[in-house]
């Protein structure tokens, strides 16, 4: 999570640096109603060149609201203090002939109905560009939350949270295909996109004159900084027929942004996390000399994802990920005799899904691996326990006191399976030391944030016997 940190580093620098200044008179103007008056506070536009000869086209519009309201005030104080003491810095510096860190400012509202929406957008000169969204009631003079402005909107939370997750993923995959050898890098980033850290009831949205939802939200980058905001529209569920994919004894159904998972003879309907993608078609085959039955899907942009169908259903989770190493996919086969899954692409050259499959599964995320601790709580009593995770996946769970009568000790491997709006989903098979026929296999969630690893047991057999996450903390030393 290193990167995420230091972005978050750059942000800082651009929005929080500087002090004092001098406010300049600023041109009226209206925020799509004679209600709602915006004036700016700063106006500035020039060319500037520092005593190093480093040139930059600046411009600085600072906006603030007229009403005298408490609303109001709350925003123009955070407005300032996010954008308007970057731009007092930055014409400081120019007196002194220093280089610019905030090189532009800008906004734009939006009214829809007694909502105004305001955006602000500011640039760094190091090719970061910082957001913030006000939204101000005009009605009754009050800011509003994003929870406020769905419930004005007549809007479930869960339901745009899960559209959000759609249109994340979708922005995310839009830069070109995973590479074989980043898997596991990609496969972190992109659950970070669309997981609970980024996508909750804080993100930025706002709603524009027609009162279509937008969001402002960081995605996951594979170069450069660790993510850059992107607006979103948001991807709603299609509508149209569902895409149905059988093999064997098993049926997968994805409609719009929902999917699951029947087997024949079984009454009740699995629930498929992470099909955040629009799908064109789909095979199921066993694969590999374990005949490891997987679902394998064509996105529209031409990426293929897949289900392990097999260590799902052993685990108690079954998801969608991404598969690393192709793109351009127009359509996929099986092939019988070698036990995998053949992709052809628009120029007709084909590949094997197999060695593809197990490159994503050979590494785990980096984020996960290391010696880890924490208490749990078994039996009303407090215990230690620790956990090693290997890049390889080499796994020990440790409970309980080393070398004790009720010390615990699992060992096996833990593999990446997939991801879900909890995070990475990792499929497990531990042995207990003491007993080694008794295996257990589940599945735990791994929530990547800035300041730690979470963990929550989706299925299978608990390792946590607790609800929600479990927060442990990095063995160092």
């Amino acid at each position: 999570m290193k990167k995420k940190i230091c972005a978050g580093l750059l942000a800082a620098v651009m929005l929080l640096s500087g002090c004092g200044g001098k406010k300049d008179d600023a041109p009226v103007r209206k925020a799509d109603s004679d209600m709602i008056i915006i004036t700016e506070s700063y106006a500035e536009e020039g060319h500037y060149t520092d005593s190093l000869d480093n040139s930059w086209t600046y411009s600085y519009h600072v906006p603030q609201l007229t009403a005298d309201t408490e609303g109001a005030r709350a925003i123009n104080e955070a407005i300032d203090q996010k954008f308007g003491v970057p731009v007092r810095s930055a014409l400081e510096d120019m007196e002194k002939a220093l280089s610019l860190g905030c090189v532009s400012v800008a906004w734009k509202s939006y009214r829809c109905d007694d909502v105004l929406s305001l955006v602000v957008k500011a640039e760094a000169d190091w090719e970061f560009t910082d957001y913030a969204v006000y939204l101000y009631d005009a009605a009754r003079g009050v800011q509003l939350t994003t929870a406020e402005l769905l419930e004005k909107l007549n809007m479930e939370q869960e339901t745009v949270l899960n559209a959000l997750r759609r249109s994340a993923a979708a922005a995310f995959d839009e830069q070109a295909y995973i590479a074989a050898d980043e898997g596991a890098a990609w496969a972190q980033e992109r659950s970070w996109t669309v997981g609970a850290e980024n996508v909750n009831a804080e993100t930025m949205l706002y709603a524009d004159e027609t009162g279509k939802l937008m969001a402002v939200l960081p995605v996951g980058a594979m170069a450069g900084a660790a993510w850059y905001y992107k607006v979103l529209d948001f991807m709603a569920e299609t509508e149209g027929e569902a895409l149905t994919v059988t093999g064997g004894d098993v049926t997968l159904t994805v409609d719009g942004g929902q999917a699951e998972l029947r087997v024949a003879g079984v009454e009740e309907a699995y629930t498929v996390g992470g099909a955040w993608s629009e799908y064109t078609s789909g095979v199921c085959a066993p694969m590999g000399e374990d005949g490891c039955v997987y679902i394998f899907l064509v996105t529209s942009g031409g990426l293929v994802e897949y289900i392990n169908v097999t260590d799902g259903l052993a685990g108690g989770t079954l998801c969608l990920t991404p598969l690393g190493g192709i793109g351009g996919v127009t359509a996929l086969e099986t092939d019988e005799e070698d036990q995998t899954v053949l992709a052809a692409d628009g120029e007709g050259k084909i590949r094997d899904l197999k060695p593809l499959v197990e490159a994503m599964t050979a590494e785990v995320p980096s984020a996960l691996v290391g010696d880890w601790h924490m208490l749990l709580l078994h039996n009303s009593v407090e215990e230690d326990c620790w956990i090693e995770l290997a890049e390889d996946g080499t796994a020990v769970w440790q409970e309980g006191v080393p070398d004790s009568a009720s010390c615990r000790m699992l060992r096996g491997s833990a593999r990446y399976l997939g991801m879900t709006a909890e995070g990475i989903v990792m499929y497990y098979e531990l042995a207990d030391e003491a007993d080694e026929t008794a295996v257990m296999r589940g599945t735990i969630a791994v929530r990547c944030d800035w300041d730690g690893n979470g963990l929550i047991q989706l299925g299978g057999d608990a390792l946590l016997d607790v609800s929600g996450y479990v927060w442990p903390e990095r063995v160092v030393g």
